[in-house]
């Protein structure tokens, strides 16, 4: 079991990272080819399918993971009834999305982009097929199936730009990939399991009612992560969208550290609040530690690379993208503290404070989004996304259950945010910009933070040896 542990830690983290980095190279194919304008329509559509696409999910996948899990020899029946419900929930949801599209917008070709994306909501079964496989172990076969399916679009949206196809030929290359690739999923998940389509209206009454739950909390999550380029979109225009959005997948891009790591803290962070109490605070504080450190200088290189790297990565005509980047990559240490403790929460079934979190932060981003987005565009909403990361950050230290695990966050952040002060500053006097100069800005922060204890060697012998206990005692 260790053996297979530690290979499909391997083979997710891999997988993870070349996902990723084919996504990225999508995205730096259609923002050159399609401008600033076109690339906001496609990131409009692309962000109002997936709040409907979260009516159609749910929270559906784990909840059959799960199921899967417990109760094997009912399989068969629980993934039919899954894949039927889907079906059913997107046969409502379309209708009521291509009719608000009307509602919505006269533009006909964000219509039609609509009617493409809308029609591809079916296919989120995909994700059924991967929790049988996820559920079998089958980590490796799930992540190839992702990464051929994210090339074979980068192919794709590649031939759309170097043919000069209309914004509605992306929409329609994804969907029929995403029509292989569901195919493709579903022939691997038949080796294990076979849907039986037999509707049962307790098995739906279940998957409805343990879905809602965790599709609430997501939806809330993701509305907070969303809904400023929604607002974007109507309160100035495609463009200032487009300018928004590129700064938006580089800093998205950068989560893939947390994700990481979380393949495998997660488990063990799980398995040391039952088997070990004593060290999960010991666990928390070392990740937090390790990802402060990493996030305080991705902030630095995004601070003073940006123009250069913008410019050769997505071209001239999204120059004007430096300062959203730069806002949300020092945002960027709110979601890595976040991977930490938010995860920390749910190990400690914290779900009804998550969920209020969720209500105060994405109600406070929306007001701070309709004024700053008035006054300053893209750059307005990293500033309304950055105030409501640190006003929800700050909410966690009022609730007692949760103030341990977030002020370990703060107390390990306290040196590494030193140290970027003290390299950015040196940086900024010698009046360097530039690639150059924010490596020069990285070299510093790390021997500013090594002088000041930041950095231990004995850190990674700490990890191992809280590893052997919660093993130890997890087999007691």
């Amino acid at each position: 079991m260790a053996h297979r542990l530690a290979r499909n830690t391997v083979v997710g983290i891999s997988g993870t990272a070349a996902i990723k980095l084919v996504a990225f190279a999508s995205t730096q194919v259609l923002a050159r080819g399609l401008g600033q304008e076109a690339f906001g329509i496609y990131a409009f559509v692309g962000v109002y399918l997936f709040f409907a696409g979260f009516l159609v999910d749910l929270g559906m996948e784990i909840v059959l993971r799960r199921e899967l899990a417990a109760r094997p020899a009912t399989a068969a029946l629980m993934l039919g009834n899954a894949i039927l419900l889907k079906w059913m929930l997107a046969a409502l949801v379309i209708p009521v999305v291509i009719a608000s599209a009307w509602g919505m917008t006269t533009d006909p070709q964000v219509r039609s982009c609509i009617i493409l994306a809308a029609l591809g909501l079916p296919l989120s079964t995909e994700g059924l097929f991967r929790a049988v496989l996820l559920s079998r172990y089958a980590i490796a076969t799930s992540f190839i199936v992702s990464v051929v399916s994210a090339l074979s679009l980068l192919v794709g949206n590649y031939l759309c730009m170097t043919m000069h196809w209309p914004i509605q030929s992306v929409f329609l290359v994804a969907l029929l990939n995403g029509a292989a690739t569901v195919s493709a999923v579903w022939i691997l998940a038949r080796r294990y399991v076979k849907p039986r389509f037999e509707l049962r209206f307790d098995i739906l009454r279940m998957f409805f009612r343990e879905s809602v739950g965790m599709g609430a909390f997501a939806l809330l999550f993701m509305m907070v992560m969303r809904v400023d380029q929604m607002l974007l979109f109507q309160l100035r225009d495609a463009a200032e969208l487009g300018r928004y959005v590129i700064a938006v997948r580089i800093t998205e891009a950068l989560f893939v550290v947390p994700e990481a790591l979380l393949l495998t803290w997660f488990p063990m962070l799980a398995a040391s609040l039952h088997t070990a109490p004593a060290q999960f605070l010991e666990l928390c504080r070392l990740g937090a530690k390790g990802l402060a450190a990493i996030i305080f200088a991705v902030g630095l290189a995004l601070t003073f690379a940006s123009g250069a790297g913008l410019t050769l990565l997505f071209g001239a005509g999204y120059a004007d993208s430096v300062m959203p980047t730069i806002v949300l990559g020092w945002g960027m240490y709110f979601a890595y503290m976040g991977a930490i403790f938010i995860n920390a929460f749910v190990i400690q079934s914290l779900q009804r404070l998550l969920l209020l979190a969720a209500v105060l932060t994405g109600s406070l981003n929306i007001l701070l989004n309709i004024v700053l987005i008035r006054w300053y565009g893209a750059t307005g909403s990293a500033l309304a996304m950055l105030l409501a990361n640190f006003a929800g950050f700050a909410l966690w230290f009022v609730f007692p259950a949760t103030r341990p695990v977030v002020s370990v966050c703060l107390r390990e952040s306290l040196r590494p945010a030193a140290s970027a002060v003290a390299a950015g500053l040196l940086v900024a006097g010698l009046g360097a910009h530039g690639i150059g100069a924010a490596l020069f800005a990285v070299v510093a922060y790390v021997a500013v933070l090594a002088g000041l204890g930041g950095i231990d060697r004995g850190d990674v012998g700490r990890v191992r040896h809280l590893v052997a206990q919660v093993n130890v005692a997890a087999t007691h």
